[in-house]
């Protein structure tokens, strides 16, 4: 049993290397099946992500005014994950907006540079978060119970949204012969696909908790958009899916979520 649990644990510690900056130890025996694998636990990887980023937005508000405090959140939030999602975003901006077919738009892709496309929807998903979220503060709930609501919904857009990244790799073709995403292309396997549903199952059950029904099926709603519209762009132009679109699946669910619940809450 505990060798069984010492192998979960590696991967979620694979994964939370994959998704973040943060320090996991240098013991950890890599292999591109393990990283396959650790797919699983994407959701429970972007929960501890999400964590972060609503006990600092939480403990900011002590000390600045909210909206500071979630302006200094989604930087923090930035930087634990190197930008590693918004990357992918902008390059799919700018491949699928300025690729005139799917091989140019690869090729768009996969170059470093960023291009006006990308800019332009960075931009713009930074500034609906930040809008969005703030929302929630200027709501006629009570103060303290709009910032726990803010720091909910981080935690639960964090996770449910890498879970739509991961229904991606399950359900679509990725389209690379090489690429950062190649290893997770395969999918994993039957036994750990309970893992990404008891995950996602268990989240919303506690946000559902903490936020009532109505606006967790706004969130839930919102995140199925997100992974709709995302899809929509990426395999119309490209017929499956790169390393990109998964963090571009993962930006547009996040945001989509947090939308959502707005208009439900």
């Amino acid at each position: 049993m505990k060798n069984r649990l010492g192998e979960e644990f590696e991967l979620l510690l694979i994964a939370l290397q994959f998704l973040s900056r943060i320090p996991v130890g240098r013991n950890i025996e890599f292999s591109d099946e393990k990283l396959n694998e650790s797919a699983a636990y994407f959701p429970i990887a972007g929960l501890i992500i999400g964590s972060i980023g609503a006990i600092s937005f939480y403990g900011l508000t002590l000390l600045v005014p909210a909206f500071v405090a979630m302006i200094l959140a989604i930087a923090l939030l930035v930087l634990v994950t190197g930008c590693f999602h918004e990357d992918g975003f902008a390059d799919m901006c700018d491949g699928i907006g300025g690729g005139v077919d799917r091989s140019a738009a690869l090729r768009i892709m996969k170059d470093s540079r960023l291009g006006t496309y990308g800019v332009s929807g960075l931009v713009l998903l930074f500034a609906v978060k930040l809008a969005v979220l703030t929302a929630f503060l200027s709501t006629p709930i009570v103060p303290d119970e709009a910032v726990v609501t803010v720091c909910v919904l981080l935690i639960l857009a964090h996770s449910l949204s890498r879970l739509s990244a991961v229904v991606v790799i399950l359900t679509s073709e990725y389209v690379r012969g090489e690429g950062v995403a190649k290893p997770v292309a395969v999918g994993v396997s039957p036994a750990r696909r309970k893992v990404l549903a008891a995950t996602g199952l268990v989240v919303c059950v506690w946000a559902g908790a903490m936020l009532g029904f109505w606006v967790l099926m706004g969130a839930v709603l919102g995140t199925i958009a997100g992974h709709v519209i995302a899809r929509r762009f990426f395999e119309q132009k490209l017929g499956g899916y790169t390393g990109d679109c998964l963090g571009a699946t993962q930006q547009l669910s996040e945001t989509a979520l947090y939308l959502g619940a707005l208009i439900c809450l």
